[in-house]
């Protein structure tokens, strides 16, 4: 049995991706730079500065820009559609003694409004936002000693194949849920078969 599962936000617990697109590219038209949502998308990183780079911007106005988009998106949080089973599963993880944990590049005061508003604050153990850790492979080591777990006594739920690398560098075992993720078509590929969850009701076996 699995002791502790890290969740990702975005495509996983939050159906996300769409809000993100349609305020990077309000935010980019402002400034001037009139990318189609096609090419927002196809930029999308696993951060916001990765994604602003992957769109050639320049460093000191990334700077610029991410704050701006962070201030939007979180005004908006309430407005995200929780990805379907999340309370659900959620509530059983909890109820069979796991330890729960949300771990988002987005910053947390945005996944704080969003985890309020549709009450699942109360699920998880610890809550950690893109601003309180260098990256997700540092924060897995932390999360291993705090709890005093082994890798393989983890899962990292995730929803992009980037979540796979990530939980096969800390040597836990991935899960990728299809129903929101930001990555679905790439998931339908045979090879992701044996990582990928219809939707989070298949966690609820863990």
């Amino acid at each position: 049995m699995k002791k502790l599962v890290i969740f990702d936000f975005d495509g996983t617990i939050a159906d996300s991706k769409k809000l993100y697109v349609e305020i990077i590219r309000t935010s980019l038209l402002k400034a001037l730079f009139l990318y189609p949502k096609s090419r927002i998308v196809k930029a999308l990183g696993p951060k916001l500065n990765a994604t602003l780079q992957n769109l050639n911007i320049a460093p000191k106005l990334r700077k610029k820009l991410s704050k701006e988009i962070n201030s939007w998106i979180t005004e908006k949080a309430a407005s995200l559609k929780v990805c379907p089973y999340a309370a659900q599963t959620l509530k059983k993880l909890k109820l069979r003694k796991h330890k729960v944990v949300l771990i988002s590049n987005s910053v947390k005061k945005f996944l704080i409004a969003f985890l309020n508003k549709n009450k699942l604050t109360r699920y998880f153990d610890v809550i950690l936002g893109g601003d309180n850790f260098k990256n997700k492979e540092s924060a897995f080591k932390m999360l291993f000693k705090k709890y005093k777990v082994k890798p393989t006594e983890a899962v990292y739920v995730g929803d992009k194949i980037s979540d796979l690398q990530i939980a096969r560098e800390a040597g836990c075992k991935a899960v990728l849920v299809k129903t929101c993720s930001w990555d679905k078509s790439k998931l339908m590929k045979k090879k992701y078969s044996r990582y990928v969850i219809k939707d989070l009701r298949g966690l609820q076996k863990l």
